[in-house]
């Protein structure tokens, strides 16, 4: 398949859109940018397409995918909106925010379930192919299932070139990290997946968030129950210099890489620090996919404190360890 790359830098939104739209339309698979990480979309509604998407990403049909939407509108065509949804929406959108909705539409779309995942990306590429598609966008991380999420068009021409129809140049992505998800289905806001917007800013508007662990509640939401954000190589997580002398004690003569927000003074074969969380969450993935093109033997990194965006980046790293 010859894919054609579309570049932000030398092509108009609304070009970049039309081009987009059009194979959407025909049942095509378009990789776009959002604010989170790179998307690999299909019109919602052609099962055919959706079914190319999970064949592509070699995803487990289970583990269900986001609507991307462009106005509330749209939201309210497919999703019934109660007052705690309305008051998120008000604030947060668009953002990295997916709210799980009780579903208006046939279940052979929502993978089963009779709740729909939606969010509406604060990116105006993923907008626009929105708006002139008409249709809702499903479009899981643009990534082979298991690995690092893409946040720069690199990784996703070098996973995706010749398979799918189209990439959009969108440069990297800003926050990094994919969308918190937010169960709002009953009368309290359930955290289902941390991701980019951390639960204390939610909780500001008087939400109280609810942590949980309930496998079928989780089951509404994607990247939850399987192992993900994986590089080839192993990775092995530390909280304090105590935990990270033993690793190393125990690793003697490999070569690691080292990525954290501690300084570890120490001479690795590859050593990135980051300056803040935020630094952290938008240069996560794409440190674990540098590392992984070193050759090295091992990935030795930080867990952060959970909470606030910690919550986010200590979920990946567990999960990309194998700890979850």
């Amino acid at each position: 398949m010859k894919t054609l790359i579309l570049e932000s830098i030398q092509t108009s939104v609304e070009e970049i859109a039309d081009k987009s739209a059009s194979i959407l339309k025909k049942g095509g698979i378009v990789i776009f940018p959002t604010e989170t990480v790179y998307g690999i979309g299909a019109d919602a509604f052609n099962t055919k397409a959706v079914d190319k998407v999970f064949e592509i990403k070699k995803r487990a049909k289970d583990n269900p995918l986001i609507f991307h939407v462009f106005s509330e509108k749209m939201i309210e065509e497919i999703g019934e909106i109660n007052q705690i949804a309305k008051k998120i929406i008000k604030e947060f959108w668009p953002g990295p925010l997916t709210i799980v909705l009780k579903s208006k539409i046939d279940k052979k779309f929502t993978f089963g379930l009779d709740t729909i995942a939606v969010r509406m990306p604060e990116n105006l590429i993923a907008l626009k192919i929105i708006e002139k598609l008409g249709n809702p966008i499903v479009a899981p991380s643009a990534n082979i299932s298991g690995k690092p999420s893409s946040t720069d068009f690199e990784h996703v021409y070098h996973d995706f070139y010749g398979k799918v129809d189209c990439i959009i140049n969108g440069g990297n992505t800003v926050y990094g990290i994919e969308s918190t998800v937010i169960d709002v289905t009953e009368r309290e806001a359930v955290l289902l997946r941390p991701g980019s917007l951390a639960i204390e800013e939610i909780e500001k508007l008087g939400i109280k968030v609810i942590i949980t662990e309930a496998i079928e509640l989780k089951k509404r939401s994607p990247g939850t129950r399987y192992r993900h954000y994986a590089p080839d190589i192993p990775v092995i997580l530390f909280q304090n210099k105590k935990e990270l002398l033993q690793i190393l004690e125990e690793n003697r003569g490999k070569k690691i890489g080292y990525m954290g927000l501690y300084n570890p003074l120490k001479t690795f074969e590859k050593t990135i620090v980051f300056k803040s969380l935020e630094e952290y969450g938008r240069m996560l993935f794409s440190t674990l996919r540098y590392f992984d093109a070193q050759k090295l033997d091992l990935i030795i990194a930080q867990l952060p404190e959970k909470k606030g965006l910690g919550r986010a980046i200590s979920d990946r790293l567990l999960r990309a360890s194998e700890a979850i």
